[in-house]
């Protein structure tokens, strides 16, 4: 959004602001908002003995007089909404102190005066809100006591100065000047040491090939990178180091020069990682331990992004904000997603979850509660209030009930999480025995479709819509699941009972622990064109290898269409047939064949599905004392397909209601009967709902989250558990119908659920 001003510390941004005139006010109007808002905001500014005062009005085509009798300025602003919430039952006695709350204000803030700043912190404090943007904010610190300590925004400029620093064998130097921390400390009176977050908005360089070869000292760099990791000048066709250069995609002509081409692209991506160490090491030396170091996602980044693992596993961020640029901005399956790729890294790596989750961006009370919801559920505790107070229209007064909305909805998420977040903090959750497969090597290998030449901006989209569709239809059942990268299979893998793989690449060595992990018992789920192919871009069908000498796995469709989203393609993709469902255990349903289609010759398979033509659309077989399924088509454009209301851009944007096909869900859940023995800590019976369970020594929490319905329902729980409990309460302090059938296993009944839930398990006193 742009906004102009007539003040003499602010200049519009650029031409065609109009000029009007008001009684005693001068006038700098300009026009701001998103594509196809109806709303516009207008803004004027008048002088007074506190400066110059920005002032918010409504719709451009009114003439200005008419606002003349309803100006408000942000003082009263700020005043109504305090008195709403007020009126609301909402007070300031509890406020989480361990679970991060921010939010950044840092918009028309240097024409605050100081009884508008103290009403602003007397508003944020009331929603439950500790932290603050600070950098920009014209005022010392001590006019937001209690509200400390700030939230740092916008340090691009520190970014640009580290960027300058030399290179030091190939990386950057590690040190940011104390000059930073004097100016810093000169805006907000912040003193080293004290507790803040620190926050840039971009990302540091992602350098192209082209730029990479320029910088001085990159082809050391790149073979000491190589050496470090054992990988010697023969394996990528060299009789020495001396002439191996990185190369793009066009030079691939052969298996070493693929493996070059790969390798390319791991040291770009690490290397611009080492660039986020530097700058982090840089931000704690000077600030010291209380600085939290975080970033947002590049635009576009969420359909594609393997900084989410490399950087969160390696700790270059102490934390991360989910920030997108989607034709749905930021639909609620897309958070949760993000929220269990930040879980699964932190999991691989750091023992932080890093995520700055930011539940405003969903434009809603309900969208706010459900999304900050997902985030806790996924233990998320640093959230983020995606840029509080005026011009972002939910943090208007009276005049907007929208944004009253959302401020309350705020303070009722943040309040209830100042109730339990000990139990969810010190909490352990029942560790998943689902796993989903993280593919970076599918995404080095499709950067041919980016629009962008840079490594976090690749991958097609088709690949992240199947892998984002199946793990909303096993959220929406209440399966928790680890999104697990391909770099960890040998590791990891042992730890899960099922695997499910939507990504066509899966590396060579990772094929074959996946093969041997399943002949020992374990499930993998696989759907048309994943496990085709290994790192190196070469024909590897792991399951047609796994289905013996006879079988043969075809791609029946040429020209597959590869970038799909919910909004993006996905009504024009290919209708190539129909299948329909009538195994056992499953239902009997036709559904689409949609963007692929393969042929299946298993022999001794179970069929699950046949296509019009009778033959096997999905099937299941043994391998081993372990099972396969195969599905022969795109589940997940399928699925997104039937989701009611449909997914469109822009006017559905904010939806917070959707209904997914059940009988779609069926079939991705169809593996969790084959691996009997998969615990789930909550299990509502009914898909639209998110669910996570946090146990300490003598409490519990279940935490709910109705994605499908707006109405309250009432729901049965069945609880498998680490302790013994006797009794169960919302928080509020409803008794609720609890009994355990064993030491294990308990079921909680009639329990009231809209929107969010929190139900409480205890040890009562006789």
């Amino acid at each position: 959004m742009i906004f102009a001003f007539n003040s003499p510390t602010l200049k519009p941004k650029r031409k065609g602001a109009r000029t009007g005139n008001i009684p005693e006010l001068t006038a700098t109007i300009e026009f701001a908002g998103r594509p196809n808002d109806n709303a516009v905001v207008q803004t004027i500014t008048y002088t007074t003995d506190m400066g110059a005062i920005p002032i918010t009005m409504g719709d451009t085509s009114k003439p200005l007089n008419e606002y003349a009798e309803t100006i408000r300025t942000f003082y009263d602003f700020a005043a109504d909404r305090v008195e709403t919430l007020r009126a609301q039952g909402i007070t300031e006695e509890t406020m989480p102190r361990r679970i991060l709350t921010s939010t950044s204000i840092r918009h028309c803030t240097d024409l605050y005066d100081h009884k508008t700043t103290m009403k602003e912190a007397e508003l944020l404090r009331l929603m439950g809100i500790r932290y603050v943007s600070g950098l920009n904010i014209n005022v010392k610190r001590d006019t937001h006591a209690g509200v400390l300590p700030f939230f740092i925004h916008n340090l691009n400029g520190y970014r640009d100065w580290l960027a300058k620093k030399p290179l030091k064998d190939g990386f950057k130097e590690r040190t940011i000047g104390q000059r930073e921390l004097k100016s810093f400390a000169d805006a907000t009176g912040f003193q080293k040491g004290d507790r803040l977050i620190f926050k840039v908005l971009d990302e540091p360089k992602v350098y192209t090939l082209g730029e990479l070869l320029k910088l001085d000292g990159i082809l050391p760099a790149f073979h000491k990178w190589l050496e470090k990791r054992g990988i010697t000048a023969a394996e990528i066709g060299f009789e020495t180091m001396d002439h191996a250069t990185p190369i793009p995609m066009y030079k691939v002509t052969d298996e070493a020069s693929a493996r070059l081409y790969y390798l390319t692209e791991w040291f770009r991506q690490e290397l611009t990682m080492s660039f986020w160490e530097a700058y982090r090491e840089g931000a704690h030396e000077i600030y010291g331990d209380g600085v939290i170091c975080c970033t947002s996602a590049p635009p576009n980044g969420f359909r594609a992004t393997p900084d989410y693992f490399l950087y969160s596993k390696h700790g270059a961020w102490d934390g991360f904000l989910p920030h997108y640029t989607s034709s749905l901005w930021v639909p609620i399956h897309h958070n949760m997603y993000h929220a269990n790729l930040l879980l699964s890294a932190s999991k691989f790596g750091k023992t932080d979850t890093g995520g700055l989750w930011a539940p405003t961006r969903i434009g809603s009370g309900r969208g706010t509660e459900l999304s900050g919801m997902s985030g806790l559920i996924r233990d998320m505790h640093h959230f983020f209030v995606y840029r509080f107070g005026p011009w972002f229209g939910w943090g208007f007064g009276p005049d907007n009930p929208k944004g009253l909305e959302i401020s309350a909805a705020v303070a009722r998420f943040f309040h209830n999480v100042a109730d339990i977040e000990d139990i969810v903090m010190d909490g352990s959750s029942p560790a998943p025995q689902v796993a989903l497969l993280y593919s970076r090597a599918s995404e080095i290998w499709y950067r041919r479709l980016a629009i962008f030449e840079d490594l976090m901006y690749s991958g097609y989209q088709g690949q992240f819509t199947e892998r984002q569709m199946l793990h909303t239809a096993l959220a929406y059942n209440q399966v928790p699941v680890d999104i697990l990268p391909e770099n960890e299979i040998a590791d990891r893998l042992d730890n899960y009972k099922l695997l499910y793989i939507t990504d066509p690449h899966v590396p060579a060595a990772a094929q074959a622990k996946i093969e041997a992990w399943v002949r020992n018992g374990g499930v993998l789920f696989t759907q048309a064109g994943a496990a085709t192919h290994d790192e190196l871009d070469k024909s590897m069908n792991l399951v047609e290898r796994m289905a013996g000498k006879q079988a043969t796995i075809e791609r029946v469709n040429e020209n597959i269409p590869e970038r799909y989203t919910e909004t993006i393609n996905l009504y024009s993709l290919p209708t190539l047939d129909t299948a329909t469902c009538q195994a056992e255990n499953l239902p009997s349903f036709q559904f689409e064949v949609i963007g692929r289609k393969e042929s299946l010759e298993i022999p001794n398979a179970q069929v699950l599905a046949t296509y019009s033509d009778g033959k096997p659309a999905a099937v299941v077989f043994d391998c081993g004392k372990g099972k396969v399924i195969r599905i022969g088509t795109s589940l997940g454009a399928v699925l997104a397909r039937t989701a009611t209301p449909k997914f469109e851009a822009p006017k559905d944007e904010y939806a917070s209601t959707r209904v997914f096909d059940t009988n779609i869900e069926k079939l991705y859940l169809f593996p969790l009967k084959l691996a009997s023995t998969i615990k789930r800590p909550v299990n509502a019976g009914m898909s639209g709902i998110d669910a996570g369970l946090f146990e300490t020594a003598d409490k519990a929490i279940v935490l709910l989250a109705d994605y499908s319905s707006a109405e309250t329902r009432i729901i049965d729980l069945a609880l498998t558990l680490s302790h013994t409990y006797s009794g169960a309460r919302t928080l509020d302090g409803q008794p609720l119908e609890f009994s355990m059938s064993d030491a294990s296993r308990a079921i909680v009944k009639n329990v009231p659920l809209k929107n969010i839930q929190y139900v409480v398990l205890e040890n009562l006193k006789p």
